[in-house]
């Protein structure tokens, strides 16, 4: 497995509507093992066999690219710059943390910040902090602020990819830069498989309501459809296993059974499994029927043969979510396996 490149991709800023770099990052890897190609939303598409004149199936392998963020909205006359949500932002999860504001003429560091809680009057105290009650703080006078950063900027956590242990690794856009990092890893493992034509696409803007997701199902038709998230893990406090499944870091791929998927193609995917002893978790968790991009490749024309694999992930949707390694090789090798046997 590629860490290095792993870690690449989960410190490059891409929220969501502002993928650009990070797709770069993708183009450059897989360039030369397929043919490549782009929207008008940004999706990157990596086609195997485009040429091919008697394809027998096609098949196609999605994972968004986009990840949680912020815009610029104001600047005040001190240099304090204020932002909105580009995605579910944990507002627990604010307070403190160090951003990246993508401007003009590269970035610029700033922490975000709000009022000392000693200063706090009644229920404001216990009132969860939102981007309406919190700015960024650059350390910078308003006019150098002003001359750097316009309205409409974006802004990242900074980066902070680490280990833990031997298989975990933290980080920011773990969701879902993580099922980016699996199409590469696909593409590099791939043996040649003749009579199928296989797209990866790397989309867009997920976390803006599965945009890019919804200009890929309006393109070309396939036979089969495989969807690669993030799925919520219950191997943390009060998190009910009644309601995601009991989901474990390091117990294996995630296979959904809930409304958005094709049963059948689910059962396919099972038996690949059992077969190669690739470790499965199910999960009908109702959070991620309807809110992955699946729904969309389900819904395009008559309808898609789907499927959506995900990887556990702890503390979704902040900037120190955690995955498991050993997942992500299982998911890697199970897709192979899947792509050689449909």
């Amino acid at each position: 497995m590629d860490i290095d490149f792993l870690f690449q991709l989960l410190n490059e800023s891409g929220v969501s509507g502002n993928e650009v770099s990070v797709l770069n990052l993708c183009r450059e890897k897989v360039a030369g093992k397929c043919e490549i190609s782009n929207d008008r939303i940004g999706n990157l598409y990596a086609k195997i066999n485009s040429n091919e004149s008697a394809i027998a199936t096609r098949i196609l392998i999605e994972a968004h690219i986009d990840e949680i963020g912020f815009q610029v909205t104001y600047i005040d006359n001190d240099g304090y710059v204020y932002i909105r949500p580009c995605g579910g932002i944990d507002g627990a999860t604010l307070i403190g943390s160090f951003v990246e504001i993508q401007c003009r003429y590269g970035s610029l560091t700033g922490v975000v910040g709000r009022k000392p809680v000693h200063l706090m009057k009644g229920d404001e105290k216990n009132k969860l902090p939102d981007c309406d009650s919190v700015w960024i703080d650059t350390g910078l006078d308003a006019n150098t602020i002003k001359k750097k950063v316009r309205i409409g900027d974006y802004v990242s956590f900074n980066p902070n990819a680490h280990l833990l242990g031997e298989m975990r690794v933290t980080s920011k856009a773990i969701d879902n830069r993580v099922g980016a990092f699996i199409l590469t890893q696909i593409i590099d493992k791939l043996s040649t498989i003749y009579n199928k034509q296989i797209t990866f696409a790397f989309t867009t803007q997920e976390e803006l309501g599965c945009k890019g997701g919804a200009v890929v199902a309006c393109g070309e038709p396939y036979d089969y459809v495989i969807c690669i998230d993030a799925a919520f893990s219950s191997d943390v406090p009060d998190i009910s296993p009644r309601v995601v499944g009991d989901i474990r870091l390091g117990e294996g791929a995630v296979v959904y059974r809930n409304g958005d998927v094709d049963r059948n193609f689910v059962e396919q995917i099972l038996s690949v499994a059992q077969n190669h002893n690739l470790k499965i978790q199910l999960s009908a968790n109702y959070a991620a029927s309807g809110g992955t991009n699946t729904r969309n490749m389900q819904l395009t024309g008559t309808g898609n043969i789907t499927a959506t694999i995900g990887y556990p992930v702890r503390y979704m949707h902040t900037p120190v979510s955690m995955a498991d390694l050993r997942d992500i090789d299982t998911i890697v090798n199970l897709i192979i396996r899947i792509l050689e046997e449909l």
